[in-house]
């Protein structure tokens, strides 16, 4: 597994190259990647390889659930569903990252 620094500078070097005309900052620390919408976080990172395309899947899935239940709609979250959500990111991302 990558270092931490050497994802980082993978992921500001991947960052220009898939999202050219947004013009996105360099991210230096964990309150850079806010300035990014988080799907071209996750693009990002599965484009320069920092994550691998199945972990990407499951943040991209999770993203969309976590964006139906936020927003107004006629989705609702049971406390089960939102478990799930937690266990499966932590242990296909989190884990997978460390």
């Amino acid at each position: 597994m990558l270092a931490d620094a050497s994802r980082l500078a993978i992921f500001n070097a991947t960052s220009p190259k898939r999202f050219a005309g947004m013009k996105y900052p360099a991210v230096t620390n964990r309150e850079g990647f806010t300035e990014m919408k988080e799907s071209h976080v996750i693009a990002v990172a599965s484009s320069g390889d920092v994550i691998s395309k199945n972990v990407a899947r499951v943040l991209d899935e999770k993203l969309t659930r976590r964006n139906m239940a936020a927003h107004p709609s006629d989705v609702s979250t049971l406390q089960s569903t939102a478990e799930e959500v937690i266990r499966d990111l932590v242990e296909n991302v989190v884990l997978r990252l460390q």
